[in-house]
């Protein structure tokens, strides 16, 4: 198909997406059985983002979720958690904010667990979550169709190394790992912007996409390498090397010279000793919500 039509085509299908969302009884879905945000803020009883803001504090009930969203935490605890008399289970998701040293002094007995993404801090109440895939209402990476498509085609991956990003959001990091990756021979990009939808079919004909942190401790890209079964290379965090542990499919590194000692062979080595110590459920969100319920026993 010409290249211009099927960016055409594309951009109508988001448009006319989008709008069927927007205009639907819920403008902010999951993406079943994929991970997202919303997919953590629609199991939530009471939300605190910029979409909605939702929470009575007194009539919140023990054991009950709240979400707070778009990097709204600090506020949040402001005016919100103080007013809460009753144990309550607390996400956070859909922004850039890190939860450290500096956050978690808000936390008090109130909050039975937090789950969220960001997670820079080490603390037994404090679980990290998946960033997921995008967010379906905006209908531009996040669709769960063109996910299911790719997945199908279960196409033969490359033993080499893929990599596309832009280094605006996180320099220090991202421009390390571009300088490193230029100069490895197994490592391959394309100079010329694509859809998202090309995007995903390209990257999906690689065992390893690399996928450094921009303003997140991971990013979306992660989580689509490893819904097409590609392994995601990520940057050892306290979020990531939680992720190692529970078995998710990821190559954590310390540094991004690191993927030099490996050549074709090598890295289809390192694929299959991944995957086959992999545990998939997690990669699934229903995985989490058992973890988000358990904690209200």
């Amino acid at each position: 198909m010409n290249k211009h039509l099927s960016n055409f085509i594309f951009k109508i299908y988001r448009i006319i997406g989008r709008l069927l969302i927007k205009y639907s009884f819920n403008s902010r879905p999951s993406s079943l059985p994929f991970i997202t945000g919303d997919g953590f803020r629609n199991i939530a009883d009471y939300i605190f983002d910029d979409t909605l803001k939702n929470v009575v504090p007194e009539k919140v009930k023990e054991g009950q979720i709240i979400f707070v969203g778009d990097s709204n935490i600090k506020r949040y605890f402001r005016e919100i958690h103080n007013l809460i008399k009753v144990k309550y289970i607390i996400i956070t998701h859909n922004g850039d904010e890190f939860v450290d040293k500096d956050i978690i002094k808000m936390m008090d007995e109130k909050i039975i667990h937090w789950y969220g993404i960001n997670i820079d801090i080490c603390n037994d109440l404090v679980t990290p979550l998946p960033i997921g895939i995008g967010n379906k209402h905006f209908f531009v990476t996040g669709i769960p169709l063109i996910f299911k498509r790719v997945i199908l085609k279960n196409y033969f991956k490359k033993n080499k190394i893929f990599y596309l990003f832009t280094v605006a959001t996180n320099r220090t990091e991202r421009e390390n790992a571009l300088e490193c990756l230029k100069k490895n021979y197994f490592a391959e990009t394309i100079d010329k912007m694509i859809n998202f939808n090309e995007y995903l079919h390209l990257s999906s004909k690689y065992k390893f996409i690399a996928s450094p942190p921009g303003s997140c401790v991971e990013g979306h890209r992660t989580w689509e390498a490893i819904y097409t079964k590609s392994i995601p290379i990520v940057k050892r965090s306290i979020t990531t090397e939680y992720f190692e542990k529970i078995g998710l499919p990821i190559w954590v590194i310390n540094d991004w010279s690191e993927i030099d000692q490996f050549d074709e062979t090598g890295l289809a080595k390192k694929y299959d000793e991944i995957m086959t110590s992999s545990d998939l459920t997690a990669i699934y969100i229903d995985y989490w919500f058992d973890k988000i319920y358990k904690s209200k026993l």
